[in-house]
């Protein structure tokens, strides 16, 4: 019997700040990181009053294996910067 792996994915769907009139975009991301974040963002973005300000960006992780082989990756983060409760 085969194993299946869980593999998490995680859709954001978000409009450029600063050109609104571009319409929206789609990121998708099987980060666990991501995956794992995800909720708080959401219960924040819930409990404020319409449109928020987020951040979303690809932060660079490096790393040495145990074997000193230098390792680099880019993981996904999601905060959010400001509410529209804050934004008076």
């Amino acid at each position: 019997m085969a194993t299946s792996t869980l593999v998490p994915s995680t859709t954001v769907r978000f409009r450029l700040a600063q050109a609104d009139q571009l319409g929206v975009f789609r990121f998708q991301s099987t980060s666990w990181d991501l995956a794992e974040t995800v909720m708080d963002v959401q219960q924040e973005l819930a409990a404020s009053d319409g449109p928020s300000l987020c951040k979303l960006s690809l932060q660079l992780v490096r790393f040495s294996t145990r074997n000193g082989t230098a390792m680099a990756f880019r993981k996904p983060a999601l905060t959010v910067l400001r509410t529209t409760d804050e934004q008076d």
